[in-house]
């Protein structure tokens, strides 16, 4: 179903699905030069979706409006919806960046939008969210200070069952470990929380909370003199695996990389690198997924030319249980270029889907690929 007219845009959708089979999507409209966010909804089993609900306040595109929507779903079927809100400002009031947010309960539907950040001088630039199955949430956000022009990185949390949430944290203030590009954030089922960075100087930094939100000290999980797109992932007991783009220099130390760091765990594995040595293989934006029961982690990235995989098993530790590159398109398969990550997914049992998009034979089309890695 197409929600947009013409000449309109729908920008940055985000999709979530509940436990029960219930699905939601989110996207920037632009329709009329007002860039607000709206959501359209489908019941489980159903194949019409709802008519679109605005949940953001009115926008006219030019002194203010909303913008970069995400969407998950707790087990229970209580959603959350975040996004950018932006004024340019006016005489009386000084520009700003906030997060606003709108709740969805089962029955109830969305609720009007609330801040989650202050308004001020400071503007917030970019975050991450994320919610387990019992309905933790927690969000990450860049906030930079216009004294010293460094970003550093803030936190909020709502637990499980809660309607308010706690008070911003900030997670680094070590000069080294500020910068807060490419901030991803995951939560495990046990509530402890887990969020990745680089820093303005390429350095890779993770932080991880207790189950009750206490954060502790940043780590750096990788020097390497470039180290960009971290990417996280939980299994439900909790062992965090972080996969990264790298680089020494630009043709022969370059790629993908891993590092895992199990529940109960202080100290994260040595890293290993999943992506071809061959410099005209060199990986690039990794995505990673976990299978809820933790018997498999795949890796996905693409080199511009071709889309590759490597798929963990635990059993045979971390050293030698991860797989050599996997070539997902078809050898046979008429030669594509552009190639562009999109996702992958792991269920349990090992199975896991990997999507990606690449430019068609043709050399005008997009296509959507996508293939089935089982164990």
């Amino acid at each position: 179903m197409t929600y947009t007219n013409y000449g309109d845009q729908a920008l940055a959708p985000d999709v979530a699905f509940a436990a029960d089979g219930k699905a939601a999507v989110v996207w920037t409209d632009t329709e009329g030069g007002a860039w607000t966010i709206k959501v359209a909804n489908r019941a489980p089993g159903a194949s019409i979706w709802s008519a679109p609900t605005t949940l953001s306040l009115p926008g006219n595109g030019i002194i203010e409006g909303s913008s970069e929507p995400k969407i998950r779903f707790d087990a229970q079927g209580n959603g959350i919806a975040l996004w950018v809100h932006w004024s340019n400002g006016t005489a009386a009031v000084p520009a700003y960046n906030i997060i606003q947010s709108s709740s969805y309960t089962p029955g109830s539907g969305w609720s009007q939008p609330v801040d989650l950040s202050p308004k001020g001088v400071y503007r917030v630039s970019a975050y991450d969210l994320a919610v387990n199955a019992a309905g933790d949430m927690v969000v990450v956000w860049n906030l930079p200070d216009v004294t010293t022009n460094q970003i550093s990185l803030q936190s909020i949390r709502k637990p499980a069952g809660s309607t308010a949430w706690s008070i911003p944290v900030t997670l680094t203030t070590d000069p080294s470990s500020l910068g807060g590009r490419d901030r991803k954030v995951v939560i495990d089922d046990a509530g402890r929380a887990t969020v990745a960075w680089s820093s303005n100087f390429y350095g890779l930094y993770a932080v991880q909370s207790t189950a009750t939100g206490d954060w502790g000290f940043p780590q750096l999980v990788s020097n390497d003199p470039y180290n960009n797109e971290p990417q996280l992932t939980t299994d439900k007991a909790g062992n965090v695996t972080l996969a990264w783009f790298w680089y020494a220099d630009a043709y022969v130390n370059v790629g993908v990389k891993a590092r895992m760091l199990a529940a109960g765990s202080s100290t994260w594995t040595t890293a290993v690198k999943l992506s071809s040595p061959l410099w005209y293989e060199r990986g690039q934006f990794p995505k990673v997924a976990a299978s809820p029961d933790g018997s498999r982690v795949v890796v996905m990235w693409d080199d511009a030319y071709d889309a590759y995989a490597s798929i963990y098993n635990p059993a045979k530790g971390w050293g030698l249980g991860w797989s050599a590159p996997i070539k997902l398109a078809p050898v046979a398969a008429v030669q594509r270029f552009g190639y562009d990550t999109i996702s992958v997914f792991a269920g349990s049992g090992g199975s896991a889907h990997a999507v990606w998009s690449a430019i068609a034979p043709n050399n005008i089309d997009t296509e959507i690929l996508g293939v089935t890695l089982t164990p």
